[in-house]
């Protein structure tokens, strides 16, 4: 048994589960090969006229069609109708397998909700599990065994307010914003309209902007210009090891908040030595472990500058300690049951600490990575 999973159109959001899912019940889960601009092409072949969103579906759809005994395609608009509130009134968008089932060719199609869910999902998988196996202990094992993973993934929402500062929203067709593939031709183009004055435009102030995220899954910071390294560590009589040649200084920092261009910078103690670093951010989409040159330079979202806040006289104590890795500790894993007061302490430690250093002055007790699930993406600084 073969089934064929799109890997676009809110993907993901319910595809990771269902992959699993199936995968465990000894179903072949076939995904496309092509990159999306291959499939992109073919899809505009078929489908001339219509979205570039629509046209990537298909031309991921039928890459995998001939070889398929089923698809998974996502229910996006459940119970909605062309002009009911909800609906896009896009057929495409509101009946997604009959429409495709009347223009092409293709093996059975099932659908699923577009976002797993503890309660909607598994009636679902017991009824396409069973169709496609049958067999109903196997199935009711195999979900035994996932329930606990059926949870919504993480994926960007809105920040509509960030503190008292003014914010951007972008509104449009989910399927459409998690696509940066499709989306970024669009925002290069009002890039280049905005260089030559081609549109509308007014003054940009730093002082009205935010930073360009609320947060980060990550910050990594390494100290990239050798040579400025070299020289502040003379100035300081101190050596510079020669492995900083070809295996740069690089640390993990706070990610949990990012302060806008102009904002104050919140210090609880002068005595702790607040001082600034010049720095040039890097911020990427997801970027693959061992990934080469030219994929991470494709990852590239946005460059910039950013003030790296250094309080220069708590660091040589933390430094003392000796501990502080970066390629050592990567994962943390949460658990479940007899590990979860060892969970909790290690948050309640973490938390004492971050609003310390960070967050002294916040007498709300606000929790400073309150909302760290949305998905953005990895920031890394340059040490000048």
């Amino acid at each position: 048994m073969k089934l064929g999973l799109p890997d676009t159109l809110l993907y993901s959001r319910y595809g990771a589960w269902w992959e699993s899912f199936f995968e465990a019940l000894g179903i072949e889960v076939l995904k496309p090969l092509r990159s999306k601009q291959e499939s992109l092409e073919a899809g505009a072949l078929l489908m001339p006229d219509e979205s570039p969103l629509l046209q990537l579906f298909i031309g991921r759809v039928m890459e995998i069609a001939s070889d398929s005994d089923a698809l998974l395609l996502p229910d996006i608009n459940p119970g909605s109708e062309p002009g009911v509130r909800g609906s896009s009134g896009d057929p495409w968008m509101v009946d997604l397998p009959s429409v495709l089932s009347m223009r092409f060719s293709l093996p059975p199609i099932h659908t699923v909700p577009a976002l797993v869910n503890p309660k909607l999902t598994p009636p679902f998988a017991v009824r396409l599990g069973q169709a496609l196996t049958s067999n109903a202990q196997l199935v009711r094992r195999v979900l035994d065994r996932h329930a606990s993973a059926l949870r919504p993934a993480r994926y960007a929402e809105p920040t509509w307010q960030l503190g008292g500062m003014k914010t951007v929203g972008i509104a449009g067709n989910p399927a459409l914003l998690e696509q940066e593939f499709l989306i970024a031709p669009l925002l290069e183009a009002l890039a280049t309209d905005l260089s030559h004055e081609a549109i509308p435009m007014m003054r940009f102030h730093e002082r009205d902007a935010a930073a360009p995220l609320p947060r980060a899954f990550q910050w990594a910071d390494g100290s990239a210009y050798v040579n400025h390294v070299a020289l502040v560590r003379q100035a300081r009589a101190a050596e510079m090891p020669e492995t900083f040649w070809h295996d740069p200084l690089v640390y993990q920092g706070g990610s949990d908040g990012f302060l806008g261009p102009r904002d104050a910078i919140p210090l609880a103690d002068e005595s702790w030595g607040c001082d600034m670093e010049a720095e040039v951010v890097v911020v990427t989409g997801d970027v693959a472990q061992g990934a080469s040159r030219e994929d991470a330079l494709a990852a590239i979202r946005l460059v910039g500058l950013t003030n790296d806040v250094s309080l220069r006289n708590l660091i040589p104590g933390e430094l003392a300690k000796g501990f502080g890795c970066v390629a050592g500790r990567q994962i943390a894993r949460g658990t479940e049951g007899r590990s979860q007061r060892r969970t909790v302490r290690a948050r309640r430690c973490r938390r004492r600490h971050d609003l310390r250093l960070r967050h002294a002055d916040r007498a709300s007790g606000e929790d400073p990575r309150a909302g760290r699930g949305d998905d953005y993406r990895v920031g890394h600084g340059v040490e000048p």
